[in-house]
C-alpha cells in the first residue's frame, strides 16, 4: 500500500465501516442481518456480488470520492480532501462528476451542497453496477432477446379474420347519442365538451339515427328538438368529426344578407 492509500485508509477505517462484501471499497451505509452493506450490494443476489464488486472498483476515482467525501466532511481536512477528491475526478476523466449546479439548492443557485453531489457520486457507481448485471443477464441468455415470434400460419390468419369479420360489419346503435340528448334537455347547461358533442350530432345524421328517430314517439322528438335548440349556438359551430358519407342528409344552412338579396 502506497503513502497515499494509507492516508486515505486511516480515517476511513476510524470512522466508517466498509460494505460486508469481501474486497468491496465502499462504505457500508445500509444494515441488514448484524452487517453492513453499501449502496450498490445491498438487496442485490449473492451471485452477482462479485461482478458488483469488479464494476466499482473499475471506477477507482468515483468510489474513492465518496468515501472520502462521507469521511472528511465537517473535519479540519475537509478543504484539503475536497481539493484532492475535484483532483483525482479530474484526472480520470470525469468532468462531469465534479460539484455544478445540478448540486445547487433552488434558493441558492451557484452553491453546490454536498450532501446532494455525494448523492449523485453514489447514484453513478449504482447505475454502473446495474447496468453490468443487465449486460451480463443479456450475454447469458442471448436466444431469449433476440429470438423472434413465428410468424402466423395461414389458419390462425383465417381464424382470426373470421373472428373479427362480424365485428366489422356490426352497425353501432345510435342510441347513446339520444341518451346525451336526454342529459342535455335535463341540465341544459351542463354541454357536454365540443367532441362529444360533435360525435353525437354525427350519430344522430346518420342513417340509423334517421331510424332511430323515426321510431320514437312524439314526446322523445320534443326532447331532443328542445335539447337541439338549447346547444344551438354551441352546435352550429361544430364540423363533423369525420367525412360525410352518402347516406348523410345535406346540413341546411341560414343564408346570409348578400345571398338573400341576390
Amino acid at each position: 500500500m502506497d503513502d497515499e492509500a494509507q492516508t486515505e485508509a486511516t480515517p476511513r477505517d476510524a470512522r466508517w465501516r466498509l460494505c460486508g462484501v469481501p474486497g468491496c471499497p465502499l462504505v457500508g451505509t445500509i444494515g441488514r442481518a448484524g452487517q453492513w452493506w453499501c449502496y450498490c450490494h445491498f438487496d442485490a443476489d449473492t451471485s452477482a456480488n462479485d461482478a458488483i464488486t469488479r464494476v466499482i472498483r473499475k471506477h477507482r476515482a468515483v468510489y474513492l470520492a465518496t468515501v472520502d467525501v462521507r469521511a472528511s466532511i465537517g473535519t479540519d481536512g475537509w478543504p484539503r480532501m475536497y481539493r484532492t477528491v475535484q483532483e483525482r475526478l479530474l484526472d480520470a476523466q470525469c468532468a462531469d462528476l465534479m460539484p455544478c449546479e445540478l448540486d445547487a439548492s433552488p434558493y441558492r443557485p451557484g452553491r453546490p451542497i454536498v450532501s446532494q453531489w455525494l448523492a449523485r457520486l453514489e447514484r453513478y457507481l449504482h447505475d454502473a453496477a446495474r447496468a453490468e448485471l443487465q449486460r451480463m443477464a443479456r450475454d447469458a441468455t442471448p436466444e431469449a432477446v433476440t429470438r423472434r415470434a413465428p410468424l402466423p400460419s395461414r389458419d390462425c390468419v383465417a381464424r382470426m379474420r373470421a373472428t373479427l369479420a362480424p365485428i366489422a360489419a356490426r352497425v353501432l346503435s345510435p342510441r347513446w347519442a339520444f341518451e346525451l340528448l336526454d342529459g342535455i334537455a335535463r341540465k341544459p347547461t351542463h354541454a357536454p365538451p365540443p367532441e362529444a358533442l360533435r360525435a353525437a350530432l354525427d350519430a344522430i345524421r346518420s342513417q340509423t339515427g334517421r331510424a332511430y328517430v323515426a321510431n320514437a314517439t312524439d314526446e322523445q322528438r320534443a326532447r331532443w328538438r328542445a335539447a337541439l335548440e338549447s346547444i344551438g349556438g354551441t352546435a352550429a359551430g361544430l364540423m363533423p368529426s369525420r367525412v360525410p358519407g352518402e347516406d348523410d342528409e345535406p346540413m341546411e344552412t341560414n343564408p346570409t344578407e348578400s345571398e338573400a338579396q341576390s
